[in-house]
């Protein structure tokens, strides 16, 4: 899964993921905003720095279905990961 953060938050908002298989997710920070410096995923405990136009992936898997909230590190910029 790739995702882009851009002026207008994260593309795609939503993604999913299958419960039980590893996940990879790479995230590429293309705006400069302040808030768009790290991305955080609390249900997972995931929290990283995104450099401006590298891309960083994070790698989990997903144990409990359902829906879970992620968001820049001033919780402006918000998106959904769906575990199926």
């Amino acid at each position: 899964m790739r995702i882009l953060l851009t002026e207008r938050g994260y593309r795609p908002a939503t993604f999913k993921l299958k419960k039980g298989f590893p996940a990879r997710v790479t995230l590429i920070r293309r705006t400069e905003d302040e808030c768009s410096r790290e991305i955080v995923i609390p249900a997972y405990n995931i929290r990283g720095e995104l450099p401006l136009n590298q891309p960083v992936t994070v790698s989990f898997t997903p144990g409990q279905a359902g829906s879970f909230n992620f968001a820049c590190g001033l919780d402006m910029l918000r998106g959904k990961l769906v575990v199926l």
